[in-house]
């Protein structure tokens, strides 16, 4: 029934993917702020390349030692980012499910409370072991407790759109979800992360080539990133309403 589901709405509205593609360039464009900030001079292959790895370049560039416009771009940056990234999620779930492409969310209270959600994931899974350096055994372990973390949210933004929940009860409905769909739910978690993995490293040695980067290999990234997220959220999806009912 999920795989069906899944296949009628993907085959009927190719538009879908302009969603996360949305998200992607934007999330582009708040890393081009903070690295205006932070470097003197804009060579566009450098940025392709910091853009590739950012959280590695934002851990090195961005601490608190910065100069206040560096931190407060990159505060501000992030926190544009969650409100424009949950604006467009919300219509990008319904689209899923429905017959059009709704452009905006059902409300500012969804959006508030999206963001909310957004914010905290953002905080525990990416701020919070990058805090630690990278080639530690704290950041090893840290990841690790933040990536079993993660997994309980995998419902929750749909939960908080569809049930229109605040995040705490739209994480408890999460958890629910979860335990009711564990096995189907982590093939589909972690055949993601292997798709986004292979991704990484199909795209890792042209990034990390001597020449300069191509505008459309940056794009092409994101098309492919964008591609695979519509497919796990499409699947997530309906087994959420699947699951949900049960």
């Amino acid at each position: 029934m999920v795989i069906r589901n899944v296949w009628t709405r993907l085959s009927r509205k190719q538009l879908l993917v302009l969603y996360p593609f949305t998200v992607g360039l934007i999330n582009t464009l708040a890393f081009l702020a903070v690295y205006f900030a932070v470097e003197p001079h804009f060579d566009w292959t450098h940025f392709a390349d910091s853009n590739f790895l950012r959280l590695e370049y934002l851990q090195d560039k961005v601490t608190l030692d910065s100069s206040p416009l560096v931190l407060l771009t990159a505060v501000g940056a992030g926190l544009l980012f969650v409100v424009l990234r949950s604006a467009i999620r919300a219509p990008f779930f319904r689209a899923i499910v429905g017959l059009g492409y709704p452009k905006a969310p059902a409300g500012w209270g969804e959006l508030a409370r999206l963001s909310m959600l957004y914010l905290l994931i953002y905080v525990v899974v990416v701020i919070v072991p990058y805090s630690f350096p990278v080639d530690g055994a704290a950041f090893a372990w840290v990841s690790l407790v933040a990536f079993l973390i993660a997994i309980t949210f995998l419902y929750a933004d749909y939960a908080l759109v569809f049930e229109q929940l605040s995040p705490v009860a739209a994480i408890r409905r999460s958890i629910d979800v979860l335990s009711r769909s564990l096995l189907p739910s982590l093939f589909i978690y972690f055949t993601a992360l292997l798709a986004w993995w292979a991704l990484q490293a199909l795209y890792q040695g042209y990034f990390d080539g001597d020449g300069g980067v191509f505008i459309l290999l940056p794009l092409s990234f994101l098309l492919l990133d964008a591609v695979i997220t519509m497919v796990v959220d499409a699947f997530l999806i309906f087994l959420y309403f699947d699951r949900a009912r049960s």
